[in-house]
C-alpha cells in the first residue's frame, strides 16, 4: 500500500480485487464479480487506474458471484487462485453459498487454490466455520487469519 500511496499516508486502499491485481503476472486472467452498481462503478475505475495500458487479462461482471458461480464456474483449468471477499452479512447466508462454491471449485477445478476472506469472527463462529470447511473433505486446508489497524 505505501508504493501505490506514494508514502506513509493512506490515501488510496486497494481492496482485495486490486491487491490480487497487483500480484498478476502477464499470461494471468482474472474474473472480479461485484453485485451492487456504486461499488462496482469503483471497481471499473480502480481497474483502470491499477492497469491503465490494458494489458492483463482483468474481465469484471456485476454479477452476484455466488449465483454466477454456482450456475457454472467459467472456463478456467490449470493451475489459479480463486480469491472469494464475501459480503459479511447475513453471514449465515454468506456462509451456506461460500460452502457451496468450494464444493464446485474442489469438484470443477481441483487445480485452484481458493483464499476465502471472511469477517472477524467471535470463538464459537471461528470454530463453526472450520469444522464446516473441514466437512467437506477438500483436503489440506491452511487457515491464516490476521488482524490490522492503522497506526
Amino acid at each position: 500500500l505505501r508504493s501505490f500511496n506514494g508514502g506513509p499516508i493512506l490515501r488510496y486502499y486497494l481492496g482485495s480485487p486490486g491487491l490480487a491485481m497487483k500480484w498478476l503476472r502477464p499470461q494471468d486472467k482474472a474474473l472480479l464479480l461485484e453485485v451492487v452498481e456504486p461499488v462496482y462503478e469503483v471497481l471499473q475505475r480502480s481497474i483502470k487506474l491499477l492497469d491503465p495500458s490494458g494489458k492483463l487479462q482483468i474481465q469484471a461482471l456485476q454479477a452476484n458471484s455466488f449465483e454466477h458461480l454456482g450456475i457454472s464456474l467459467p472456463e478456467f483449468s490449470g493451475r489459479g487462485l480463486v480469491l472469494i471477499d464475501p459480503p459479511a452479512e447475513p453471514w449465515t447466508q454468506v456462509l451456506a453459498w461460500s460452502l457451496r462454491v468450494l464444493q464446485l471449485l474442489h469438484r470443477d477445478w481441483p487445480e485452484s487454490c481458493v483464499i476465502f476472506w471472511y469477517p472477524c469472527l467471535g470463538a464459537q463462529e471461528t470454530k463453526s466455520l472450520h469444522l464446516r470447511v473441514q466437512d467437506l473433505k477438500l483436503g489440506d486446508v491452511l487457515v491464516v487469519e490476521m488482524n490490522s489497524r492503522l497506526t
